[in-house]
């Protein structure tokens, strides 16, 4: 379910596409210093990361590149991924939480505008969507969110294909929360950020240039909450699958990949390293 068929529909929007990333632009891209990506629908396929998608991780850290995840997905889970997978930075929970690898230790940052899910504003928000929505499907990565909730479209468990999510969008909103969509889950939080955001503000703390990354990174995502990366980094990259979001988003990414999820960004990691 894409929210953002019905607005379409009901805007009727002219799409421009983004160039679709052809042999001539792959020959041209910018050996990058910084590729950053998305997790769901972008490195997985079918819910999982294949070894060759880990592979191209070690490939592009071996080139001398910094790499690193831009999420939606849990502070628990980002926790894990900095220590397990081949990456230098992760920022979780749509530019709430990062972790950052700097002289052999892992460095944490949080958002300022944050507010605990847990604390008593978090928990009766959380409360107060549940009796409204009794039929709204709660992901199961909740337990591990420190900033976040989130309602299933589709991860471990469908959403019910009857349920509106254009007005729990509206009673988020109505509320004073942020939403994002992305390919698996309608993320809530209470506070002004988003993945962009946050990035800026993680670089910053970290002592990386937020212009340096901006003009000498690449991005890969495939959904809306990716939206902002879109249109800030130079080099952006749409894997396949964001096709169907692009009437809903006014920043594309500046190229779209023939690959779908991971084999979409197994194609950018080989082109920027010079093996298309």
């Amino acid at each position: 379910m894409i929210l953002g068929a019905d607005q379409c529909i009901r805007h009727g929007q002219e799409i421009k596409r983004p160039n679709q990333a052809s042999r001539e632009t792959r020959r041209a891209i910018k050996t990058p210093k910084y590729v950053f990506a998305d997790i769901d629908e972008t490195i997985t396929e079918h819910g999982r990361i294949k070894s060759e998608t880990i592979a191209a991780f070690e490939r592009l850290q071996a080139a001398g590149i910094r790499t690193g995840l831009l999420t939606g997905r849990p502070a628990g889970w980002a926790n894990c991924l900095i220590q397990y997978f081949p990456i230098d930075t992760i920022l979780s929970e749509n530019g709430a939480l990062g972790f950052n690898k700097r002289d052999g230790v892992v460095h944490t940052w949080r958002h300022p505008n944050c507010v605990p899910i847990i604390s008593d504003v978090g928990r009766d928000f959380v409360a107060a969507v549940a009796k409204k929505f009794p039929a709204a499907v709660f992901s199961q990565d909740n337990d591990y969110r420190l900033f976040d909730f989130a309602v299933e479209i589709a991860d471990t468990r469908a959403a019910d294909p009857t349920f509106d999510f254009i007005e729990l969008v509206d009673f988020v909103q109505d509320a004073g929360w942020q939403v994002k969509e992305s390919s698996i889950h309608f993320n809530i939080w209470k506070g002004v950020y988003d993945k962009l955001g946050g990035l800026g503000l993680f670089l910053k703390a970290e002592g990386i240039d937020p212009e340096d990354v901006r003009v000498n990174g690449v991005f890969a995502g495939d959904s809306p909450n990716d939206e902002p990366l879109f249109g800030w980094f130079e080099q952006s990259y749409g894997v396949a699958g964001v096709e169907k979001y692009l009437p809903i988003i006014k920043q594309h990414p500046k190229h779209i990949l023939k690959g779908e999820e991971g084999a979409g960004f197994r194609e950018l990691a080989a082109n920027i390293l010079g093996d298309a």
